[in-house]
């Protein structure tokens, strides 16, 4: 987006003008600001660095690629020990770079589905005029000069899709309007706006259609000297995308500068590295300045506004680093609009260790530097996306938003099963009818006061809701019982969420459907949450999630943290990890065999459990991290095993033939309810993706080792092979008592979700025959 010179022909808006020359005026302070480390940089490539940064942080670049698996395993062989490390890293963050595998075309288009071209009115119309991109399902990312306030969004709409076709033609595209009294936060320093688009006239979300890109705060995206890959709508125009003659140049705390081979602009455009992963924010090009900090013209003259961008002497462009607009938006967010944040991810919901440093923010609702919107209020507050974060689903992450209603599903809606590869999150358009249409959002439930757990406590708790006695001919008793981090949520409105995944496979299969009111869901995600935190002492500051999720996440007790560790290290071996490959210590150093190269002692090919679990599974880190701990915690603490199973037993029937369907922690704790002889009257238990394949759970379940209890007559197993919960499947053949079992293909970026899992026609027809439901 160029000054005075806005989107396809358009009149220049004043103040839009005026906010652009600040920045503008801005960014070239800071590249004064920076001319020592310039100058030192110059010194180091005259040195022959090919990457003129630090040692630290090249290490950690070459590690990162290390581990994702982006150096070929013939350049690292080809490394001698011993070797310089410097040099060792160098190479192989420049072979990363230069042969780069067929999937950078793929990965590249994907990512370019994410960018939108932003409308809005200037000069009395509507015109194209900035760029944004997606970050969740329904939140967009872009600059604060184009959104300094929530209510620029109204009169402006994003448009996807605008590109030219294989015949150099222009491609259909698909508009949507924006939320901002579902999310809005902006910040002037950084530039920055978040802000949540409103559903299509379908009811879906933006990004079930295009997809999305997560945000990474870790460090060791980029070094000095990495190439960058920029996607935008430069004034406005079609989609456009550099990727020739880009690097990085200077590294600030808050900013990068990088010179491109495309034209400034491309206001709100997301900067890339090679692996497509997002790396900063872009808002605008840094001019050449004179001695008085004068902004220079390309005759080199005092540039003014008259004369255009094009007329500017321009020495670089900038964008905001990612990790500080993550940071930001972790510390400055209000509490009633987190739920809707936390789809960025589960790494942005924690605290921050530490206010904000040179970001300029302060409080996030009216104070100098950021604005939020705090009208969306307590409804809007605890909605989640309409389909799901990209990650985790329902059972690892924020409520979704208004579940669909849970009657029968069209035959021909197809099932997103296409596999995700890279950090932009795809999830194909449906080709058939189009869903419901998504109502309101519905507020958060109070607690009800009449149900108490356990003897040793007065805390009221949610403890589920009852289905009908009578339902399935009153042969049966349908149980749903969910897993881990469900605090906050209605069990009435989950119950519905189960069955419309269920319905939607039963449906395919010409099945009779399931009414929600005959479901028995027992909720016990206040009391495990409340237990945990009270036993729980450290808190999980934002910068020990971005270092180490792992160790963000480890149990406090020291018996808790030695099951942790444990169940990572056997996933981790059970999903393919070289047996002694593990990373030794904190000194960073793999050892074992061939898994070992000699690169003077600073990168080495690690293998750290919850990388490779991540990796291989494509489930996020501290997703992972946070089931684990759960679990362990859960097996470890007796009074939280007690008090859960305690609130479990409150909902479960007693007899009519139940039918047990258990997800995620769940299946722990059914494994527990069902050792007990005096339980509930099980003719059928299905686990969907379990955590008990690895012997350090089953060990510590009162089966005492992998034995179904024989009071089960029936027992059906599902899991994903990308569900990075559940390895340590298939369970057949070690454990005893599995009637039957499936792998089912659950998309990758969802592998864990229960809906994706119930609507699976394995998991649907399993659950029919244990029902006897008719077919129609």
């Amino acid at each position: 987006m160029n000054i005075g010179e806005l989107g396809q022909g358009g009149a220049a808006d004043p103040a839009l003008q005026e906010r652009r020359i600040a920045q503008m005026a801005a960014a070239a302070t800071r590249h004064r600001g920076a001319q020592g480390q310039i100058d030192d940089i110059a010194r180091r490539r005259e040195q022959g660095m090919r990457y003129p940064d630090e040692p630290e942080r090249l290490a950690r670049r070459a590690r990162r690629l290390v581990q994702a698996g982006e150096v070929p395993g013939e350049i690292l062989l080809a490394i001698p020990p011993g070797g310089d490390a410097v040099e060792t890293d160098e190479r192989i963050i420049g072979d990363s770079n230069d042969l780069q595998a067929a999937a950078f075309l793929p990965r590249g288009v994907r990512a370019s589905a994410t960018v939108g071209r932003i409308w809005l009115r200037l000069g009395g119309r509507v015109q194209p005029a900035a760029t944004g991109f997606l970050v969740a399902p329904r939140l967009l990312l872009t600059n604060h000069h184009v959104f300094p306030e929530a209510a620029g969004t109204l009169d402006a709409f994003v448009e996807f899709g605008a590109e030219a076709g294989l015949d150099d033609m222009p491609a259909p595209t698909v508009r949507f309007g924006f939320a901002p009294d579902v999310f809005f936060l902006a910040d002037e320093h950084l530039d920055y706006a978040l802000v949540a688009l409103a559903p299509g006239a379908d009811g879906r979300s933006a990004g079930e259609l295009f997809g999305w890109n997560r945000l990474d705060p870790a460090e060791g995206k980029l070094v000095i000297g990495d190439p960058v890959n920029i996607i935008g709508h430069p004034s406005g125009r079609l989609k456009e995308i550099a990727v020739r003659e880009n690097e990085l140049l200077v590294r600030l705390d808050d900013f990068l500068h990088y010179k491109t081979d495309t034209e400034p602009g491309n206001s709100g455009s997301p900067v890339f590295n090679d692996q497509w992963e997002v790396v900063a924010l872009h808002h605008r090009g840094v001019p050449k300045t004179d001695d008085q900090g004068r902004t220079l013209n390309v005759d080199g003259g005092v540039w003014t506004a008259a004369q255009g961008d094009a007329a500017v002497a321009w020495i670089a462009n900038e964008g905001a680093r990612i990790s500080a607009v993550v940071r930001h938006l972790a510390a400055n967010t209000p509490d009633e609009l987190r739920p809707v944040l936390g789809e960025l991810g589960p790494a942005v919901g924690a605290p921050p260790s530490s206010p904000p440093g040179t970001s300029g923010a302060a409080a996030a609702t009216g104070a100098a530097g950021s604005t939020a919107s705090s009208t969306a209020g307590a409804a809007a507050g605890a909605a989640g996306s309409a389909t799901g974060a990209p990650i985790g689903g329902p059972s690892d992450a924020p409520a979704p938003l208004d579940p669909i209603a849970a009657g029968p599903a069209p035959l021909d809606q197809p099932v997103h099963d296409q596999p995700v590869l890279g950090p932009a999150v795809l999830v194909p358009p449906p080709a058939g009818p189009v869903p419901p249409t998504v109502g309101p959002a519905a507020p958060v439930p109070t607690p009800r006061a009449p149900e108490t757990v356990g003897a040793t406590t007065s805390t009221t708790y949610r403890t589920g809701v009852a289905g009908r006695t009578e339902a399935f001919g009153a042969a049966r008793q349908l149980v749903f019982l969910h897993g881990r981090s469900q605090q906050g949520r209605d069990p009435e409105e989950m119950r519905r969420e189960w069955a419309a995944g269920l319905n939607n496979g039963l449906t395919r299969l010409g099945f009779a459907t399931v009414d929600p009111r005959d479901v028995f869901f027992p909720y016990y995600g206040d009391l495990l949450a409340d237990a945990l935190n009270t036993r729980e002492s450290v808190a999980t500051s934002f910068d020990a999630v971005a270092d180490d999720p792992a160790a963000a996440a480890a149990p406090a007790s020291a018996s808790a943290r030695d099951l942790y560790h444990g169940m990572l290290d056997q996933a981790a071996e059970r999903s393919g990890m070289p047996a002694g490959a593990r990373e030794d210590g904190d000194n960073g150093v793999a050892v074992g065999g061939d898994e070992r190269f000699g690169v003077g002692g600073v990168v080495h090919l690690t293998r750290r459990p919850l990388d490779w679990i991540a990796r291989h599974s494509g489930v996020d880190r501290l997703v992972v991290a946070k089931a684990f701990r759960d679990v362990a915690l859960y097996l470890d603490t007796a009074a939280v095993r007690e008090r859960v199973l305690a609130c479990v037993r409150d909902t479960v029937p007693r007899t009519g033939g139940i039918v047990l369907v258990a997800h995620s922690l769940g299946t722990v704790v059914a494994m527990d309810l069902l050792c007990d002889p005096e339980g509930p009257d099980v003719t059928g238990l299905l686990t969907l993706g379990a955590p008990l394949g690895l012997d350090t759970v089953h060990d510590r379940l009162r089966t005492r080792g992998p034995h179904c209890p024989t009071r089960v007559p029936w027992w059906f197993n599902g899991w994903a092979p990308a569900d990075g919960v559940a390895i340590g499947c298939p369970l057949r053949g070690r454990w005893s008592g599995v009637s039957t079992e499936a792998c089912v293909d659950n998309p990758r970026d969802r592998a864990h979700d229960i809906d994706e899992y119930l609507t699976r026609p394995e998991v649907a027809a399993a659950l029919a025959t244990a029902l006897g439901l008719a077919r129609r």
